[in-house]
């Protein structure tokens, strides 16, 4: 499930898949990582994402910060257990 900047809630793979369809074609899309803490077992990320894009002919930054939860797996993996963005 997403819950979009509007407010809007998309839920289950087809409405998530085009919600993100809206952003294709990017001029140009930065990915700043701002701060990781954390220990073994969990790690937290914060960062901002700059996507610029063309609407109507003019060219369009939107940024957005998000946080990131990692949570270990019992493999030892690392998966993401929350990914928000606002």
């Amino acid at each position: 499930m997403i819950l979009g900047a509007s407010g809007r809630r998309h839920a289950g793979r087809e409405a998530i898949d085009s919600y993100w369809q809206r952003f294709s074609d990017p001029i140009d899309w930065k990915l700043e990582v701002l701060r990781v803490e954390g220990g073994d077992l969990l790690a937290i990320q914060r960062g901002r994402s700059t996507l610029t894009r063309l609407l109507d002919g003019e060219e369009h930054d939107s940024i957005v910060e998000f946080i990131i939860v990692w949570v270990r797996d019992d493999e030892g993996n690392l998966r993401i257990a929350v990914d928000a963005y606002w």
